[in-house]
């Protein structure tokens, strides 16, 4: 029998097993993953660029272990490969638990290029914006109105308690309203509307019109305010991992010892109807006995497992009531850095396009990385690989001005991950909460039930749906397990 075994080697789950065999000096337990590989949100891929082709997970991590050996330092040999982070990927200046972690396992990290102007593409202009700095060329009122509404957002952020959102003075009444209504109200522009609503799909990969007002709030205030979040280097975007962010659950099982994950082992029921432990079974049928069982995976996957006794109802309409973002994140591959040569930082922001954000990704190869959000995802997944293709090699060519014959010369290929596709994760970045939620269900976000406890980046009181709040999450919950036992 098991001490803990964990549900979920993502990151959450294993930092969780982490802390218990590193600082509690306790290796009995085990993690169960549903998928292939480690990592869950955290996905890098390599792209071959002679041979044209994705390689599989396994054969990225064959080739981190050799490249570590090298102490990372970059070949010819590395050359002929493009790292694509198709997941989670940054590390912010403010997010202290994935920079400690990073330097305990003695990973390498490198800052995201910002050098050169940015792009604005609103629906409101002809053409697309150039702009210098972190402030695009609003007209005065608008920019005014900007300001305006992000300093109320944080002011009214820092009134949400980061451990119980629910109890704040106002929660009702921002619990009732999603981010939309309260912009419709707030906004006397529809440039500076557009724009928040832009950022916010950005930061939450959902529709202002889906979320709570109090669940922002609170994601805001967890991340150390909104200038932050939206903001490259210095803010949450700042840095990425030398080799992509794989490398930290990778390292996480160099740790902890490979023997102590099991893939491939989705669940079917968690028994613990039994008073000394619990039973985990899986759809294979494998069972596994354990004192705790710790869920590192997000509400909504947790109300498709089957329990016994069944969950407490409130707990289970949380689950019910917390539905992925949807997003596609995708790496658009180049010949040449054409865009650099052209004083652009490879960073643009398109209310209405197909990419609706985008950031130069030349330190893991030629190219960019990109996000398709909502309803627009849904869309690309219905079109054929030419539709695609042309369509984006279109947006870049408009907004970078530059002729589709040439976008179309340079362009080598798209690789892209539909997340909400994936059939145990169902979305990224994390679970949020429609109206109403935190406010009847939240106290159950991360309140044990029986000696079952919960993480994921979900239940972070610190960058929650950042690799950092796994992380925070994966800590506090090895520390309550341990004092449970």
């Amino acid at each position: 029998m098991f001490d803990v075994l964990i549900i979920g080697a993502g990151v959450s789950g294993l930092t969780a097993a982490y802390e218990l065999k590193t600082k509690y000096n306790n290796d009995n337990f085990v993690l169960i993953e549903a998928q292939d590989r480690v990592g869950g949100k955290l996905h890098t891929c390599m792209f071959d660029l002679e041979a044209q082709k994705q390689l599989s997970f396994q054969e990225y991590t064959q080739h981190m272990k050799e490249w570590k050996k090298n102490q990372f330092e970059v070949t010819e040999e590395h050359s002929k490969y493009f790292m694509a982070d198709l997941g989670g990927q940054w590390l912010g200046v403010a997010q202290k638990e994935v920079l400690e972690l990073a330097d305990k396992l003695k990973l390498k990290t490198y800052k995201q290029y910002e050098v050169g102007t940015s792009i604005m593409d609103t629906s409101a202009q002809q053409k697309p914006l150039i702009y210098s700095g972190l402030i695009p060329p609003l007209n005065p009122i608008a920019l005014v109105d900007l300001q305006l509404v992000m300093w109320k957002i944080d002011a009214m952020a820092k009134e949400v308690p980061l451990d119980q959102p629910w109890n704040c003075k106002n929660a009702k009444e921002w619990d009732s309203k999603t981010i939309q209504s309260w912009l419709d109200q707030k906004c006397w522009t529809s440039a500076a509307k557009e724009t928040l609503i832009s950022a916010l799909q950005v930061v939450m990969a959902c529709n202002a019109s889906e979320i709570s007002l109090l669940s922002f709030l609170f994601y805001v205030h967890s991340c150390a305010g909104l200038e932050q979040l939206i903001n490259g280097v210095g803010g949450a975007q700042d840095s990425k991992i030398v080799g992509g962010a794989s490398m930290i659950p990778l390292r996480l099982v160099e740790e902890i010892g490979e023997d102590k994950v099991k893939l491939k082992s989705p669940v079917w029921s968690v028994d613990q109807s039994n008073k000394d432990y619990v039973i985990v079974t899986c759809k294979d049928g494998t069972e596994y006995k354990a004192k705790r069982v710790i869920l590192a995976i997000s509400p909504n996957l947790c109300g498709r497992m089957h329990f016994t006794p069944p969950m407490p109802g409130k707990r289970d309409r949380l689950c019910q009531k917390s539905p992925m973002g949807n997003v596609i994140k995708l790496s658009v591959i180049f010949k040449n850095r054409w865009w650099r040569t052209d004083k652009f930082s490879g960073f643009f922001v398109s209310t209405h396009g197909l990419v609706r954000a985008c950031y130069d990704s030349c330190e893991a190869g030629i190219g960019f990385n990109g996000f398709i959000f909502t309803e627009r995802a849904y869309e690309f997944m219905e079109w054929s690989q030419e539709k695609r293709e042309d369509t984006i090699i279109e947006q870049f060519s408009r907004l970078f001005g530059k002729s589709k014959q040439f976008i179309k010369e340079q362009f080598v290929a798209i690789l892209f991950k539909a997340w909400v596709e994936e059939e145990y994760e169902r979305g990224a970045y994390e679970g949020f909460f429609t109206t109403g939620t935190l406010t009847l269900e939240g106290e159950t976000l991360r309140k044990p039930i029986g000696r079952i406890y919960f993480a994921g980046t979900e239940t972070a009181l610190h960058h929650t749906g950042y690799i950092s709040g796994a992380i925070d999450a994966g800590y506090r919950v090895a520390r309550e397990v341990v004092e449970s036992l």
